[in-house]
Formats: structure tokens, sequence, C-alpha cells
């Protein structure tokens, strides 16, 4: 593990329940090592925690893969902390930083013909919310990619995963436990569904 990511983990420096914890984190990084993406994205940075561990996993992959990372109260309520600690764990050189919410920036992204691997949403908990941000990453990823939510077991979040999954395009990936309700749950669009808004013809 990285030495900053690390430091962080082990002596809880973020443990107020903003970041992920270990087991979300690994599942992150199995995502990542599965897909071998070419460009993830995230929403919600904060202490840059889940950041760490997607460019973790991402800098030991044999091509580069760029990160977008999206949060409007990076430098206001978190004081650029997140951003810190990506740059002092050497990945500052893998992010695309967007300092704005995520539904003005995601359809910028859509008609730029931006194409994503991957995403991991974990912003503002409301059903609008998520469930937009899903509406903008489905027309943005390529055939096999996945979106990854946190705060799945929060009664609004997995309101807005369940409408997600009546896509017939989305089902869920790999297999969640079966003894509690899983704090992360991921989708992904299959490999066989070719309508899209184009983005993958974007490099």
């Amino acid at each position: 593990m990285n030495a900053v990511l690390e430091n962080i983990v082990s002596s809880q420096q973020a443990s107020d329940g903003n970041c992920v914890d270990r087991a979300e984190g690994r599942f992150l990084q199995e995502i990542i090592e599965d897909l071998k993406p070419q460009r993830t994205l995230e929403i919600g940075c904060a202490y840059g925690v889940s950041t760490l561990y997607i460019c973790e996993a991402a800098a030991a992959l044999p091509a580069f893969t760029q990160h977008i990372v999206i949060d409007p109260y990076q430098r206001t309520q978190w004081r650029g902390i997140g951003l810190q600690h990506v740059v002092d764990a050497g990945y500052g050189f893998l992010v695309d930083f967007r300092e704005e919410p995520s539904e003005l920036v995601l359809p910028r992204l859509v008609n730029a013909g931006v194409p994503l691997d991957f995403a991991f949403v974990d912003g503002w908990n409301t059903f609008a919310q998520v469930f937009t941000e899903f509406y903008y990453l489905k027309r943005l990823m390529r055939p096999g990619g996945v979106i990854a939510f946190r705060d799945a077991n929060r009664s609004l979040v997995d309101q807005a995963i369940r409408h997600a999954l009546m896509d017939p395009a989305y089902g869920v990936y790999g297999t969640p436990p079966s003894d509690a309700k899983p704090t992360c749950i991921a989708i992904q669009r299959s490999l066989t569904d070719m309508h899209s808004s184009g983005c993958e013809r974007a490099a």
C-alpha cells in the first residue's frame, strides 16, 4: 500500500465516515485490476482516500490511466487536503481535477465524447442526485464499463441503484455479500450493448 494511504488508514486520520474503508478500497482496486481501464472518474474526493485507492491500482497497470475527479467543495469544505494527499502520494500526474458540481461537469464530458471504463459515485446521497449522475455516466461508459456506488446501504442511494438496474444494458457486477447489505455496489454495462452516445469513438 502507498505510504501516504497507509498512514491515513492506519492512523484513522479520516475516520468520520466520509472516506472508504479498507474493504471498500480493496473492492475498488479489484475492479480496476479486472477492467484495466484507460479512463476513470470519481465523484466526491473529501480526504482523497478513495482517490488514493483508485490511483494506486491504476498506477500499477501497464498503460496510463487518466482519473477524473469531481468535487465542488475540495478547496472550501475540505481545504484541499484530498488533492494534497494525492500529490504527496505521487499520483498527481494521473488526476484531472474538476472543482464543479457533477451535474455541470458530466454533461460537458458527454458533449465532448469522453469515454469512461469505470466511475465511482460518492457525492451527495439523494435519489435525484445519484440517479442524475447515473443518467450521464451511462452515456459515457464503454461496453463492459463499471459504475460503483458508495453508501448503497442508504435508502435513497439504494433506490437510485435499483432504478439504474432497470436499464436493460446494466447488471450487478460481481456478487455482493449475502449476509449483510453491502455499502458499495457496482453495476456493469453489458459487453454486447452497442447503443451509446458515441463516446467509444473518442481517444
